[in-house]
């Protein structure tokens, strides 16, 4: 039913045993699925490519303007969020024979712009809200995406 959703969360998966080692791959998925339901799988597909593409400006931003944990948890999320990323594209390629260059929205830009013109607390409060309204974005997008899917 959700193979895409369920190739997301194998994607967004990191090792929680050894800190800092990155598990997600390209899933070795089963063939494509015909007709709409590949249409919508690739269309969930390219906008979640984008949100993360947008998390990764705000991250790099936030390791630029932040100190301590901030710092390092800004680190920790741009490295995920490339790999999961980079994983949503090859299956996108592999699977659908389909390439997008990932675009960074006006909103995730506007975040890391402001972000910018902070430094240590401060910004370390704003990247945490953001992150939060990242990952509330993301989860709508997955909900906005389930809805197309009649139960079995």
């Amino acid at each position: 039913m959700l193979i895409t959703a369920g190739i997301l969360v194998t994607a967004c998966k990191s090792d929680r045993k050894s800190p800092g080692t990155d598990t997600a791959m390209p899933a070795a998925a089963p063939a494509a699925p015909a007709g709409m339901q590949a249409e919508a799988d690739k269309e969930f597909l390219a906008k979640m490519i984008g949100h993360h593409s947008g998390m990764l400006v705000v991250a790099e931003a936030a390791m630029a303007s932040a100190t301590g944990q901030a710092k390092s948890d800004a680190q920790t999320v741009q490295r995920m969020q490339a790999v999961e990323r980079d994983s949503m594209s090859a299956i996108l390629s592999t699977r659908y024979l389909t390439m997008i260059t990932p675009a960074v929205s006006a909103d995730a830009q506007m975040m890391a712009d402001s972000l910018k013109k902070l430094s240590g607390a401060p910004a370390a409060h704003a990247f945490y809200d953001m992150t939060i309204q990242h990952h509330q974005a993301g989860i709508a997008m997955v909900d906005e995406y389930r809805r197309g899917y009649p139960p079995k």
